[in-house]
């Protein structure tokens, strides 16, 4: 008779030097680094992809391009969510410098685009991690 063994998980390999959690990468001393490089290359596919849609909207065949506010807020709503999703987590000064400069070359591509008008808040915003923690309440 044969004994049938039924896993209920894949085997994992103990010297694992990552693991995937839903929407961040952990290593296993949790310092967040990996993170950090995956929040970038997210946010360079966004970028792509941003632009993408603009240059295919401004040679499309009625010529609808983009002002420069609409395609600013594209930028704001496909590339700047991957740069604050797991900020809060990131604690080495090092990652937050290589986000932050990530973060205003992504801007300054978009900007170049729109050379021709200066937008107002263009800005880059600071990725201060304590901006982005909640306030606790002492009652």
């Amino acid at each position: 008779m044969r004994s049938i063994v039924f896993r209920g998980f894949p085997q994992t390999n103990l010297h694992t030097h990552q693991f995937e959690y839903p929407g961040l990468i952990l290593d296993p001393k949790l310092t967040m680094h990996l993170a950090t490089v995956e929040a970038i290359r997210c946010a360079s596919q966004g970028q792509a992809l941003a632009l993408a849609v603009s240059y295919s909207l401004r040679y499309d065949r009625n010529s609808s391009q983009l002002t420069p506010t609409q395609n600013l807020g594209l930028w704001k709503s496909i590339v700047l969510p991957h740069f604050l999703q797991n900020l809060r987590y990131i604690h080495s000064d090092k990652d937050i410098k290589k986000m932050q400069t990530s973060l205003n070359l992504s801007l300054a591509r978009v900007l170049h685009a729109n050379q021709s008008q200066s937008l107002p808040g263009t800005s880059p915003p600071s990725l201060d991690p304590t901006l982005f923690l909640p306030f606790s309440s002492t009652d």
